[in-house]
Order: C-alpha cells, then structure tokens, then sequence
C-alpha cells in the first residue's frame, strides 16, 4: 500500500529519493530544532506542495489498507480503492497544475467513488 499511495501522489519519484533510509519524524515549530547537531539526523524540510501531498498520501494509505473489498488491488494504483468513497476538500490547493493533472489521474485510475471540493478552478 506505500508504494501504491505514494505513486498517486507523486511522492514516490520526488520526495521518497531525497529521504534517508532510516527515518527519525520530528514535527516542530521552533526553527531552532532544525538546526544541525551531532545528537539530531539531518533534516528534511517540505514545502507546502510536498506537506499537502503528504497528507493526502496518508489519508489514500489508511484507505488502501483498510478497503476489504475483494475486487481492490493493493499493488498497483488501478482500481485500488474499488468500492470506497473519498470526500476530500482543497486536496490539490498547493500543487502546481502538471502535479494536480497527474494527482487527479491517478485518482481516477483508483477506482473510487471521489468528491473533490476546492476553488481553484473559479478563476478559469
């Protein structure tokens, strides 16, 4: 389901290459945390686009993994998510268009039933 997640979202052949091996995740707000030092790993910090897609890759895995449809795949991105429903709101906001066009392909290839809401397109 990681790989299948990460592929709709396209953090599979961005973010995923620039991440170490083995992870250590610390979340801060202090920009002081993420100074170098000998007793933290280094530090991988993510733009907007990269947090959103991050946090839609989550949502897309916690549905992969828990779909028990026994028409789902989980190895490959087509027809993965047969028999959910996905409601998801401004999930593209921070994307470029190429990102989104490929993000909303992906989506569609997942075989689920999605409700996309967000105002991106209202100016064209």
């Amino acid at each position: 389901a990681f790989i299948v997640h990460a592929q709709i979202t396209g953090l599979y052949s961005t973010l995923i290459p620039k991440l170490q091996s083995k992870l250590s995740t610390v979340l801060t707000a202090n920009e002081e945390d993420l100074r170098p030092s000998a007793l933290r790993p280094r530090c991988q910090v993510l733009s907007p686009a990269e947090w959103s897609k991050l946090l839609l890759a989550k949502v897309l895995a916690q549905t992969i993994y828990d779909n028990d449809n026994a028409a789902a795949s989980t190895d490959k991105v087509e027809n993965c998510l047969i028999g959910s429903v996905l409601i998801l709101d401004d999930p593209t906001v921070q994307l470029s268009e190429v990102e989104e066009a490929k993000v909303l392909k992906d989506l569609r290839q997942t075989g689920a039933a999605t409700v996309l809401a967000t105002n991106k397109w209202a100016t064209g």
